[in-house]
Order: C-alpha cells, then structure tokens, then sequence
C-alpha cells in the first residue's frame, strides 16, 4: 500500500492532496470575485441603479468571498512554512474507514 505522505501543522496534519484542493479553491474563489466585479460594474454602469439593495448584495458577497480567499492563502502560506522547516512525517496506513 502507498504511505501518503503528510505535513504537520500547528492545527493538525495537511496532505499534499488538501494543499491542491485549497489551490484549486483559491482558484475558483478568484475567478468567482472578477465575475462579481463584472456584475458590480455593470449594475453602477446602468442609468437608473434602481436596485442598490442587488448591487450592495453583490458587494457584500465580494468583500465575503475576499476575506475566504486571503484566509486559504495564510493557510497555504503557513503550510509553506512548516514544510521549510522538515515538520512531515508519513502517514499512518489507511484503514479505509471515513471518520
């Protein structure tokens, strides 16, 4: 069987695999904001905004979505460092039940 290979952190042990997915969520997370950019711009850009409540929704879902987004890269960034500083240690075999 494959020892998988995982770090250990302050909060617990990251595998290589949490640190892709966590990428690929600051990926989609930064796609989703440009997208509500867009959006934003073009509700302000319409001659009657009539509807601030939408634009201040799409506001207020931006800045959440921002605040994840710096969250997963401190995290990422706090993986970086403990891998600098050796903390890994193989993971103990599978018993293949999920907790």
């Amino acid at each position: 069987m494959k020892q998988q290979v995982q770090l250990g952190t302050e909060s617990g042990i990251v595998s290589r695999e949490a640190v892709k997915q966590i990428s690929m969520m600051i990926t989609d997370l930064a796609r989703s904001v440009q997208i509500l950019n867009a959006d934003i711009a073009a509700q302000k850009a319409r001659p009657r905004a009539d509807d601030l409540t939408f634009t201040r929704l799409l506001d207020t879902r931006r800045h959440n979505l921002m605040v994840t987004i710096a969250s997963l890269e401190d995290r990422l960034e706090s993986i970086k460092k403990m891998r600098s500083r050796g903390y890994t240690r193989a993971a103990p075999p599978s018993s293949g039940r999920c907790m």
